[in-house]
């Protein structure tokens, strides 16, 4: 079914309720085309639009299932003239000194002197590609430093390299430093950006649409690629965020950025005619554009003035949502050198220092208009500034993940502060889109070039050898017997890429000549990619090769993530364990993998490895640690194993249904909108996928009545040694019973107990996952399900503004985000309703110690007396910065003595 929710009257609609009328742009103003529409405005265009995004795929800076959504952005352009994507200008040029050790004289580290934007060289010769742009700033995604031989980068590398043309540059100050340079840059829409965009599907009036904005500043100058702050969840663990928060008073790197492109926004305008009226922040990222541009609104910058920022988490939950310390909260919001002096060095602030209570005293001084009980992070100011009106609206990224935030307080942090920002109306999901017009199951655009191309190589014994392409499908003959014999010849010629032989093969062009280096070859053909590396574990089994190719049915199941807490990696081999324990018989197998960068990921492989040598799963299983070519393996694929813990939205499930691969699926917030189950009577209708009951994220009550009898008897054998370890040292040490919060939170903040507690929310998940893989392969396998099934694959319609069926508005997701962002006006901000630093209370020491802490724990706010547990909060992740007081003698010694205090 397909909908277009904006109709061809919207814009006229747009306009006449705004009272203003359309006018030809001025024929003087440079970048806008002459006679394209405009609209008369006093402070911002509203057929302008801007993202503020921190990536941007077509500049190969793409972080994964959110450089998706951002490049869908690109087509969101439905009756307006402008859509502006700014973006972080990173990997830029960084100089360094060295910092030598006095004793050993040995660098200990370099420190990063000088940040300078990258400009072409003047030492170009004759023949070069970027000959006669010599002086020209330019961006590129690709890995480059001080010891790149930047001449033969740029000739080697120019597919990858954009020029960019000044905008504007100006200096603001930024905690103790002043003076700091910044940039604005626009790309240009050259010749080589021009065919980019084309080949991407942008059709040429979208190109004249889109503008890439690029801020320079050097706090992500210095960053080789996005999100290398070191603030990603999927590649820092609590220790290093924890040092990171307490590392100084510079801040953070995403809010210096969002501040330098608040001051330099004018540029557009001044420059282009570019002025966008409605700015959409995206991530936590970008979040402390709204702080910055709010108090530019509130001051009466003419600018700034009656334009509105709304903002949408693509993931907000912990990690994702850019947690902050007390230090860095401080310079984030705009604490001036002065006042930053001042404060270091009051006598209240260093006696919180020597007393180890720095973090404690900020928050409930300097900080006490921002700090919330879970902590901080960035989308604290998107919701202070949408609860005052500035902000019209703050959105996730489906309905159901809105709908979890909201219901489930063990979900986020946030919980408290979320329920009431839906309250008032400005809080709502909306679902994305996937517009990708090459992920269809009718072209060889699906493919990455190693799988959709035929590769030709050299082995290691220097014989060569083709290997042939994957198979698409035909949209006129797509029955279920049809697509299954192609899925049977993809999984052959998949399944023979892993040989041995290919170790060290080496890639040739259509001449003979060798292209690359060695291995690469292999690369190709296994990751789609040469220069995507791959390591694998396990292996298949040549039975199940010989077994396919005499025409058996052998099920290939996939899976492909990160190795972090969200992508669930270790459910999928537990639920195929399990699956695999029950059906014997089956011929089945398992490819899975991604990247695995941290110390969860590396849990994965351990897992992997141990249950690979269990001989009734040695020969099923492979694992691809590095690259996982999840689209290509879905074309080979019946079904695709996704049991995310947490899904704001993803994308791998649409993904894998336009390869007419389905989807198992847990019930889980995105997931669950966006897959309809078989057995469901109100999924029925529109049955493409398989979906378990529960999500990972549910109570201890909720996991025991639907886990398994082995699981409830390992969890209880845990919890009721710590129940009776906990009740016999606070008996014994304070001569009383243990109240039953103070034992519940003591409990609670085990990490015993919370191991436990996640075995057994994964026992659950991994339960129901075997059982909808048995529903999908074994009961359904021939049956009119199976049929239903994949013509609903087929037909579904995920773009703009053809997937309202998947929302409970009845709305395009393109017609919400207009709804929402676009046409949805906030209001003008007064200097009172700004968030603000509280300098005023040094002189009092620090405050409350009797009147008990208001301590968040996975998502729950909860009172309990500071007597019961001191409050160590440096993460702000919530569930990790506090410990039980009362386990210290301290403890004792203070209630014989009536003067309790925190003990941390």
């Amino acid at each position: 079914m397909k909908i277009n929710a904006v109709g061809v009257d919207y814009s006229v609609l747009r306009a006449k309720n705004r009272n203003v009328k359309e006018a030809e742009a001025p024929k003087d103003i440079a970048g806008v085309p002459k006679g394209m529409s405009m609209i008369s405005f006093k402070s911002g265009n509203p057929r302008h639009i801007a993202h503020m995004v921190a990536e941007e795929p077509l500049f190969g800076f793409n972080g994964g299932g959110v450089g998706t959504v951002v490049n869908d952005y690109n087509f969101l352009d439905k009756d307006v003239d402008k859509v502006v994507k700014i973006i972080p200008l990173y990997n830029q040029q960084v100089d360094y000194k060295k910092d030598i050790d006095k004793k050993t004289g040995k660098v200990k580290m370099p420190i990063a002197q000088e940040v300078k934007v990258r400009y072409i060289p003047d030492n170009l010769p004759a023949n070069h590609p970027f000959k006669g742009k010599e002086g020209t700033p330019f961006v590129t995604g690709q890995a480059i430093d001080n010891a790149t031989n930047l001449v033969e980068f740029l000739e080697n590398k120019k597919d990858s390299v954009f020029l960019l043309e000044e905008v504007k540059s100006s200096k603001m100050n930024w905690g103790m430093e002043e003076n700091v340079p910044i940039k604005m840059f626009r790309a240009q829409k050259d010749q080589h950006l021009t065919d980019l965009m084309t080949k991407k599907g942008m059709s040429p009036e979208l190109q004249n649409k889109l503008e890439f904005v690029f801020t320079y500043v050097d706090s992500t100058a210095s960053m080789p690629k996005q999100y290398a702050d070191g603030m990603s969840y999927s590649s820092a663990t609590g220790s290093d965020l924890e040092k990171r928060f307490a590392s100084g008073w510079k801040g953070q790197e995403y809010p210096k950025y969002n501040k330098a492109s608040v001051e330099l926004m004018s540029g557009l305008k001044e420059k282009y005619g570019i002025d966008p009226k409605y700015f959409l922040c995206s991530d936590g990222q970008n979040m402390f554009t709204m702080h910055y541009a709010a108090q530019k609104n509130a001051a009466g910058d003419s600018y700034w003035k009656d334009k509105f920022l709304g903002g949408v988490g693509h993931n907000m939950n912990a990690g994702y949502d850019q947690p902050m310390g007390a230090r860095q909260a401080i310079v984030n919001l705009g604490a001036t050198k002065e006042e930053l002096k001042n404060l270091a060095n009051s006598e209240a602030y260093i006696n919180a220092l020597k007393n180890g209570e720095e973090e404690k005293f900020l928050r409930e001084t300097v900080l006490k208009n921002f700090a919330r009980p879970y902590g901080m992070n960035a989308y604290s100011v998107a919701v202070h500034y949408a609860k005052t009106g500035y902000s019209p609206m703050l959105t996730t990224v489906s309905e159901g993940y809105h709908d979890s935030l909201i219901t489930n307080d063990l979900v986020s942090n946030m919980y408290d502060d979320l329920v009431e920002l839906d309250k008032l109306g400005r809080f709502k999901g909306l679902t994305n889109p996937l517009m990708d017009p090459k992920i269809t199951p009718f072209s060889d655009s699906v493919f990455l070039p190693g799988f959709g191309n035929d590769v030709k190589l050299k082995l290691a014994d220097g014989s060569t050898v083709t290997v042939g392409k994957l198979q698409h499908f035909d949209k006129n003959k797509c029955d279920l017997k049809t697509v299954r014999e192609i899925k049977r010849q993809n999984k052959i010629n998949l399944l023979e890429r892993f040989n041995p032989k290919f170790i060290n093969a080496e890639e040739l062009d259509k001449d003979g000549k060798v292209i690359g280096k060695p291995n690469e070859g292999r690369m190709k053909i296994l990751t789609g990619l040469p220069n995507k590396n791959s390591k694998l574990y396990g292996g298949i089994s040549e039975e199940y090769l010989n077994k396919l190719k005499n025409g058996k049915d052998v099920k290939l199941v996939v899976s492909w993530g990160r190795g972090d807490l969200q992508k669930g990696m270790d459910t999928v081999i537990d639920s195929f364990e399990k699956y695999v324990i029950k059906h014997p018989e089956e011929d089945v197998i398992l490819l899975l993998g991604g990247p695995m960068e941290n110390d969860e990921a590396r849990k994965v492989v351990e897992k992997f490895e141990l249950l690979n040598a269990k001989p009734n799963l040695n020969g099923k299983m492979m694992f691809s640690e590095g690259w996982a070519p999840g689209k290509d393996w879905a074309m080979c694929a019946d079904a695709a194993l996704l049991p995310s813990r947490f899904a704001p939205c993803e994308l791998t499930d649409l993904e894998a249904k336009k390869c007419l691969c389905t989807p198992i699926v847990p019930n889980v917030q995105g997931m669950a909108q966006k897959n309809f189950d078989p057995d469901i009577v109100a999924d029925a209708k529109l049955m493409d996928a398989y979906k378990g009951k529960h999500e990972y994220f549910m109570s201890e009550e909720t996991a025991l009545k639907a886990a398994n009898e082995d699981a409830k008897t390992a969890f209880n054998k845990v919890k009721d040694k710590l129940v009776s370890d906990i009740t016999k040292k606070y008996k014994g040490q304070i001569n009383e019973d243990i109240p039953a919060e103070l034992l519940k939170g003591t409990l609670e903040a085990d990490e015993d107990y919370k191991k436990a507690l996640r075995k057994l929310r994964d026992s659950v998940i991994s339960d129901e996952m075997a059982e909808c893989l048995e529903r999908a392969l074994i009961r359904d396998r021939n049956s009119k399900n199976a049929e239903t099934i994949l013509a609903n694959q087929i037909k579904a319609d995920t773009t703009w503004f053809g997937n309202a069926w998947l929302s409970a508005t009845g709305k395009s997701s393109g017609q919400l985000y207009f709804d929402y962002h676009f046409n949805n006006k906030g209001k003008n901000i007064s200097k009172n309703d700004l968030i603000k630093l509280d300098f005023s209370g040094l002189g009092h020491g620090i405050t409350g110690g009797n009147s008990g802490n208001s301590i968040h724990f996975n998502g729950k706010t909860k009172k309990i007396a500071a007597a019961a547990l001191g409050l160590a909060a440096l993460t702000g992740l919530g569930i990790t910065g506090y410990k039980c007081g009362w386990l210290s003698p301290k403890f004792a010694e203070e209630k014989k003595h009536g003067h309790l205090s925190c003990v941390g």
